[in-house]
């Protein structure tokens, strides 16, 4: 008796299960073609994970290759031309191609009722904040891939930089840096640093950083976007023109002919200063994944790091040692002002998109938008980037907050190519960077705190309504601010006031009409 219950149950179950795929198998089978993040024509994506999410979806998915670093020309090119793909991956989102892409009838829109239909894919464009910009008479034609979604709790968006620091020469130096570091203390560790000589290939560096960031560092204090225009009470000005502004790069000028700059970090040479072991600190981007090519590049700069873990690369030989060997030499801070206040500016919760042709058939337009409604939501979105769900990993509480990967016999995780083809379709990697058990403990710790830190200082706002106002002016406007505050900086002959002057009226021929454009658009005036 207990044997035959035991077979009812059985039964039941899978009569359920098949119950379960019958309600949810989706016809017809169609066939689409779209780009995706980093393809490659000589790579085999039909893996096992192509076949779970073409099955669960009754589709075929050919992938359309297109160079990352001329995306943006070919996108325009196949849309103006109509020879776009089904879809396309859009890297850098332009509002202005975009209005005009609608209004000439080359793009799809998404169809009625979609909000309603595609619940995940909607919740996921209203967590970009721009859904009430990208509408246009009513209809969403692009699909921006958000940021934060599902897992992370950030209020307010902010751009992801920090200082990574020698940990171990702080010490040395009798410092010690908690979550954050003033600007005035990292720069005195930075001379120190340098009159120590602690360089372990060359000459020893101070702090280093890209052009932009390297300004941003004394510009983003003051509250204001340093680079173009900043929106008050009253209306918008023209950054530059803000009394006090040469007074900020007279003060970069006196770091850097002092040294304690990288003295050629207008080179774009700074992530080489750092890992090669000649600078102090390096300020740059804190999303994990480029964290963890910090990381990884110093790592791979310190031979002797290998030596030191050599037994346990033996027993592991795909161990990312730079995980917890590397915690003794690189520090992680947010920077502050010389008032102790954290800086940052705010950002757009979302980056890069994905367009679609507009003779696209609605079934095969319908079972793509499906595809990204799952890759919208908390399973989707850790599938993508894990593998095949109660497979390669599972869910570890009962509110789908935390997983845990389930590796092969070997030990090993399982590694799909396929998932490249619908990594961006949704989302951005930045949320599950921080559930992902190869970038380092030390990071998936330090960057939630960054953000609430962040919170609770100077934020430059995210002006949405400047980034997507469309005008011949803002057209028109091409001023490299940021290159003659950098001329300015390192060529300590010229004199900064005349020099600022003369630039700034060079270049009231594309300020002005612009900015009379803001103002009578957002102030009435």
């Amino acid at each position: 008796m207990k044997k035959l219950i035991a077979f009812l149950l059985c039964c039941v179950m899978v009569f359920s299960a098949a119950a379960c795929v019958a309600e949810s198998a989706y016809e017809p089978h169609v066939t689409y073609t779209g780009s995706g993040w980093c393809l490659s024509s000589s790579v085999d994506y039909k893996d096992g994970f192509y076949d779970y999410f073409t099955e669960r979806f009754n589709m075929d998915f050919i992938p359309y290759f297109t160079d990352l670093d001329t995306n943006d020309e070919k996108v325009s090119l196949l849309v103006n031309t109509a020879s776009m793909p089904d879809g396309l991956l859009w890297m850098s989102f332009s509002y202005d191609s975009y209005i005009e892409w609608v209004d000439q009838g080359l793009l799809k829109p998404l169809p009625e009722g979609w909000e309603e239909k595609y619940p995940d894919l909607y919740h996921n464009l209203q967590m970009t904040g721009v859904l009430d910009k990208i509408t246009i008479d009513g209809q969403v034609y692009v699909i921006p891939h958000s940021v934060w979604n599902n897992f992370v709790d950030i209020s307010v968006p902010v751009a992801h930089h920090y200082v990574y620091y020698r940990k171990d020469w702080a010490k040395q130096l009798g410092y010690e840096f908690d979550d954050t570091v003033s600007i005035t203390e990292l720069l005195e560790f930075c001379r120190k640093a340098i009159d120590a000589n602690l360089g372990e290939t060359g000459k020893t560096v101070g702090l280093t950083s890209g052009t932009d960031t390297m300004a941003e560092i004394f510009f983003y204090p003051h509250g204001y976007n340093y680079k173009r225009f900043s929106r008050t009470d009253d209306g918008y000005v023209w950054s530059p023109s803000i009394e006090g502004y040469t007074d900020v790069i007279a003060e970069m000028r006196g770091y850097y002919q002092e040294g304690v700059l990288d003295p050629d970090y207008y080179l774009g040479n700074s992530m080489d200063s750092f890992s090669s072991g000649n600078a102090a600190a390096y300020y740059y981007q804190g999303a994990p994944y480029s964290a963890t090519g910090v990381f990884e590049n110093f790592y791979n700069s310190h031979p002797a790091l290998i030596a030191e873990h050599e037994e346990l690369l033996k027993e592991d030989p795909a161990a990312w040692l730079w995980q917890t060997s590397i915690n003794d030499y690189i520090g992680l801070a947010v920077l502050t002002d010389k008032n102790d206040t954290p800086f940052a500016t705010g950002c757009s919760n979302f980056w890069s998109a994905t367009i679609f042709n507009p003779d696209l058939d609605d079934e095969t337009f319908d079972r793509i938008l499906a595809l990204t409604d799952w890759l919208s939501g908390k399973e989707g979105e850790v599938a993508v980037r894990n593998g095949i769900p109660e497979v390669d990993w599972k869910w570890t509480n009962d509110e789908h907050t935390a997983f845990e990967r389930i590796a092969k016999e070997d030990g090993t995780y399982p590694d799909y190519p396929s998932q490249s083809m619908l990594c961006n379709y949704a989302m951005c990697g930045d949320e599950m960077s921080l559930l992902d058990p190869e970038v380092p403990q030390v990071v998936r710790d330090f960057v939630p705190r960054m953000y609430k830190i962040k919170e609770s200082g100077t934020i430059v706002p995210n002006d949405v309504d400047y980034s997507f106002f469309v005008s011949d002016s803002k057209s028109n406007y091409s001023v490299d601010t940021v290159a003659k505050i950098t001329e300015l900086v390192v060529d300590g002959s010229k004199d900064i006031a005349t020099e600022w002057a003369n630039f700034i009226e060079e270049n009231k021929g594309m300020v002005d009409p612009l900015l009379k454009d803001l103002n009578a658009a957002f102030f009435g005036k």
